[in-house]
């Protein structure tokens, strides 16, 4: 019984340890790539459309940067004693008047997380 103990206890501690220390470098790979979309607005317009989702359901951040306010992304971090571990990430690249969305996750479940974020950019009232 010990030995059945031990086997499932060192399988839960193997499942967390796969996520300690993924950035986003790990998860922009074909492996984790879950969906891309081109969204008929700015990275701009992107975030007010998060805002109002915001205001009517909850928050979700958007980081812009500073650099090229071209380009963008959402991410989700591992549970865990790690902060650093991503396990979502929504990428924006803004061409003209459309963006290019590009996410990842590193379980493949989480293909309806970039779906819910994505649907919350194109209908801001929708609360899931």
């Amino acid at each position: 019984m010990k030995i059945v103990w031990l086997f499932l206890v060192s399988l839960i501690l193997a499942g967390c340890a796969a996520v300690q220390n993924v950035t986003s470098y790990d998860l922009r790979t074909k492996q984790y790539h879950r969906i891309s979309q081109t969204l008929p607005v700015s990275v701009e317009q992107i975030q007010g459309a998060l805002f109002q989702h915001g205001l009517r359901c909850r928050p979700l951040d958007i980081q812009v940067d500073p650099q090229d306010k071209r380009h963008a992304y959402m991410s989700l971090a591992a549970m865990g004693r790690s902060n650093a571990s991503m396990i979502v990430l929504l990428e924006f690249q803004q061409s003209g008047n459309s963006t290019l969305a590009i996410g990842y996750s590193f379980y493949e479940t989480d293909k309806t997380v970039l779906e819910q974020w994505l649907r919350a950019i194109s209908d801001p009232n929708y609360c899931p």
